[in-house]
């Protein structure tokens, strides 16, 4: 008996949400930290510790393929990032006085 595989795009949507928050920390709020005045090195030092819940990731997912069912991760994190998304700021903050755009 063959086993069907899911298509690779199915994992791209899971690991979509990973990219989107990283990419809005590093990108978005860097830009408008650094616009703020907060120097380079508090805005590294946040970065990299956003970093710090994927070093874990090797004594999660053990975990994870052990307990949970076949179809509990794959609804598990679409949940967790709709609550994480839902956390940000829906509009950005303006520029401070005098800065330019």
């Amino acid at each position: 008996m063959s086993r069907r595989h899911p298509h690779p795009s199915v994992y791209l949507l899971l690991i979509l949400p990973f990219g989107v928050i990283g990419g809005y920390l590093q990108v978005s709020i860097a830009y408008l930290l650094a616009h703020a005045g907060v120097s380079v090195d508090k805005i590294a030092a946040l970065i990299a510790v956003s970093y710090l819940p994927h070093t874990w990731k090797f004594l999660w997912a053990p975990i994870a393929d052990i307990t949970l069912e076949s179809a509990g991760p794959g609804t598990c994190s679409p949940a967790c990032s709709r609550r994480s998304a839902y956390g940000q700021p829906r509009r950005c903050p303006p520029p401070p006085p005098g800065s330019r755009r």
